[in-house]
């Protein structure tokens, strides 16, 4: 029999300080339509409020603008790693607290730190890896913007396109962070990133830290194809390059070999549109490496489209997504 997992949640979000967010770092402009790639901003937590009086003036040519967030969940969960979970019931509170503050000069500079503090509460079984992370700094970098470029550097979201490949994981109560460097050109048209980092490893009782053995880098590059900002093209080549997390080569008839890393790159190309009420997406991206000693060579390819009834409240929409992932015929290959 196969078990099949299945959860129930419910929750609300509510705003701390005068805004959700801090406002943006000059130079980083996202293109004209919601369904283009979500530009650099200091933090992927959307804003639930604003009273548009977030932002003070420290000195002559400095400024400063704070905001917060504050979401509950309550969360049951059944079935989830069954058969293996001898329990297969768990319901639980989770809350998360974001506070931000982002220091900005006339002259290009800012200064972005947001803290984060994530609990579980009335949990029946252990907490989870994205369940907890008591009082640490989630985002800490220094940014610059000169003309159509912009630099940060330090510890920092990454989220591009549908966030299939890359995002900062809002759903898990700690969220996804990275450390490194991400350069952001604006050029006619379009806009390039290219970004180097360490996936930072999150410590439900001790200071998160980036892990220095493994690599996450790539260039992203997004460019407005149609006309207002209504259809675009994403093209990117993403490398993970992981030497702390260990792989076995499997050597026929199955039996582990050597201890290695692996290697895994993906190069892809989204192109949306968002015309009117009608909004379509395909996705397609290749991936290749190496993982422990076997090969890989898989594909993924993503397809949707829907209606949004504007005239309604709430702006309900309908939609329709198929997706398609190679897999791995052979796993000794």
């Amino acid at each position: 029999m196969r078990f099949l997992p299945s959860l129930a949640v419910v929750g609300f979000v509510a705003g701390l300080a005068s805004q959700a967010l801090a406002s943006d770092p000059e130079g980083f402009v996202p293109l004209a339509s919601p369904n283009a790639r979500e530009a650099l901003s200091p933090s992927a937590s959307n804003s639930w409020f604003d009273t548009g009086d977030n932002t003070f003036e420290l000195s002559e040519g400095w400024t400063m603008d704070v905001g917060g967030q504050y979401r509950a969940r309550f969360q049951k969960d059944t079935n989830y790693g069954a058969p293996a979970a001898a329990h297969n019931r768990n319901s639980f509170y989770l809350g998360r607290a974001l506070v931000n503050a982002n220091i900005k000069s006339s002259s290009g500079w800012n200064l972005y730190t947001e803290i984060i503090d994530a609990r579980i509460t009335s949990n029946d079984l252990p907490a989870g890896g994205g369940d907890k992370n008591a009082l640490d700094v989630r985002n800490l970098y220094m940014g610059y913007t000169e003309g159509d470029t912009s630099v940060r550097i330090g510890r920092t979201d990454l989220n591009y396109g549908a966030q299939r490949l890359i995002s900062p994981l809002d759903w898990s109560n700690t969220r996804r962070t990275f450390e490194g460097i991400v350069v952001q050109q604006e050029v006619q048209g379009g806009q390039i990133d290219a970004f180097v980092t360490h996936p930072v490893i999150v410590s439900a009782h001790n200071l998160d830290h980036d892990d220095d053995t493994n690599w996450f880098s790539g260039i992203y590059t997004t460019w407005d194809i149609g006309e207002n900002g209504t259809e675009g093209l994403d093209v990117y080549l993403l490398a993970l390059n992981e030497k702390s997390n260990k792989f076995f080569e499997l050597v026929p008839p199955g039996v582990p070999g050597p201890v290695r890393g692996r290697d895994i790159y993906t190069v892809g190309a989204r192109l949306w549109n968002k015309e009117g009420a009608i909004d379509t997406e395909v996705e397609f991206a290749k991936q290749f490496g190496k993982s422990g000693g076997a090969n890989i060579r898989a594909h993924a390819v993503t397809a949707r489209g829907g209606y949004t009834f504007s005239e309604v409240d709430m702006a309900p929409r309908v939609g329709l997504d198929l997706d398609y992932a190679s897999g791995d015929d052979n796993p000794l290959d």
